[in-house]
């Protein structure tokens, strides 16, 4: 029930504030009135106000409190350092940080990079609610057509991610005016594990949209899928959208970048600077899953082992040259394997040896050879040596 009144708000262009009040709303208005801080204006009192002038149609409206003479104006924009005992990051020095504002050009984009942020966030949780209610949930029912397991390997933790963002772009609404606290909504414990939900979902994914694929060859799961997509009015398939989480979450540092070019020199740097960050690191692992998947799916030749990613994080990917060979080898460094290939045409590698991390010894100068050399050593056979390496 609740997901499907969050649903009809965020598909009615309405504010969350307009969703049954919460206890987090409760006390949002009580500290309203207690600092009269700006009030948020839903989108349907904007739309009103705003008749007749595109400019201001989709802009966000801010109310300016009246600040008393004796009162510090930073204190009113970096309270959340005294209530938010949650966030990761240590936001004390903020308020002893410079207290330039930006001036009315960078106020503007400010202002449109928020409702960007706020209103694509919306339109990412209606595309969520859509694949578990439009997709997963018709699918549950019909237990004689779809398997569970095949279901929940589908649709993998698509629920969590959900209940994690239907919280997340609260607090994004809720915070639209303040942008102190907006930027530390990325840095808080539950966004950390919100944001670690992408890691598994991102590994799974590939295998996910080769299940639908398989799924749509059967002509009566293909018609009940396509019924769905009917239902929901979607131009795109379900495999598109089961692409949006991933979209979504490279989508987050592109905007926090441009919002750190108009707050540099600010009092909002900080933050801004910390949330980019935060945010960035999620991007890095996401991107790093996605290379070796390109990796494993696509470009090697001749591997016969476990999936790559079963092997940890690509920590390094470089050209080597190996004595004994006349051509570079390119080698790949995952947290628990060495790999070593030669790289083909059309950016493809042959596979030619590999030795687990555990079981590599390393000689660091080899006796006769430049600094640059080292020996590689399988130390649970201390026959078989990998030839010695030079980087390029």
């Amino acid at each position: 029930k609740q997901w499907y009144q969050r649903r009809v708000a965020i598909t009615a262009g309405i504010s969350e504030t307009a969703v049954p009040s919460s206890p987090r709303e409760g006390k949002r208005k009580r500290l309203q009135e207690e600092t009269n801080s700006p009030k948020l204006i839903s989108t349907s009192k904007q739309r009103k106000q705003s008749h007749g002038s595109k400019s201001n149609r989709h802009s966000i409206v801010i109310e300016s409190p009246q600040v008393p003479v004796s009162c510090d104006r930073t204190s009113l924009t970096s309270d959340y350092t005294r209530s938010d005992t949650s966030s990761l990051h240590s936001s004390s020095s903020l308020e002893c940080l410079s207290t330039v504002e930006p001036d009315e050009a960078s106020l503007n984009r400010i202002r449109h990079i928020v409702n960007e942020l706020i209103t694509t966030e919306k339109t990412y949780m209606k595309d969520l609610m859509d694949i578990l209610m439009g997709y997963k949930e018709p699918m549950e029912q019909y237990t004689d057509v779809f398997d569970p397991d095949m279901v929940e390997s589908i649709f993998l933790n698509l629920r969590p991610i959900g209940n994690f963002h239907l919280d997340f772009l609260e607090k994004l609404d809720e915070q639209q005016n303040n942008l102190d606290k907006l930027a530390n909504c990325f840095l808080t414990k539950d966004s950390e594990e919100g944001f670690k939900l992408y890691d598994e979902y991102c590994r799974k994914v590939p295998e996910s949209l080769e299940l639908v694929n398989e799924l749509l060859l059967d002509q009566t799961r293909k018609q009940f899928i396509v019924n769905c997509q009917m239902h929901l009015q979607h131009f795109f398939p379900l495999t598109e959208f089961l692409h949006r989480p991933i979209q979504r979450v490279l989508k987050y540092p592109l905007l926090l970048r441009d919002l750190q070019r108009h707050t540099n020199g600010t009092k909002y740097s900080s933050v801004v600077d910390n949330a980019l960050d935060t945010i960035t690191e999620v991007a890095v692992r996401i991107n790093k899953v996605k290379r070796v998947q390109e990796l494993y799916s696509k470009e090697l030749v001749g591997w016969q082992g476990d999936h790559l990613l079963e092997y940890g994080i690509l920590k390094l990917e470089d050209h080597f040259k190996v004595n004994g060979s006349k051509d570079n080898r390119y080698v790949f460094l995952f947290d628990s394997l060495l790999m070593i290939t030669k790289p083909l045409k059309e950016g493809k590698y042959q596979y030619k040896s590999h030795l687990l991390s555990n079981e590599i010894a390393m000689t660091e100068n080899v006796k006769g050879e430049m600094d640059s050399k080292f020996e590689l050593i399988n130390f649970n056979n201390k026959k078989k040596k990998v030839p010695t390496a030079t980087l390029r």
